[in-house]
């Protein structure tokens, strides 16, 4: 788990975690996770999404 920027706060984080270096970025979550949880009748009580990959520093210059 990643230490939330805005701990207290009411919302949905989005951590982008990179695999080069390390560093995390921090993101409010999209609500679409939530329009389709409702529209299953699930109820959701918390979310985090953690997503892995490179950030821009880390990319090779060939993907750029």
């Amino acid at each position: 788990f990643i230490a939330c920027a805005h701990p207290g706060t009411a919302h949905d984080p989005a951590f982008m975690i990179c695999r080069g270096c390390g560093s995390i970025a921090e993101a409010q979550a999209e609500a679409a996770l939530a329009e389709s949880a409702a529209q299953s009748g699930f109820q959701v009580e918390q979310t985090v999404i953690e997503a892995e990959g490179l950030c821009p520093s880390c990319q090779p210059e060939a993907a750029q």
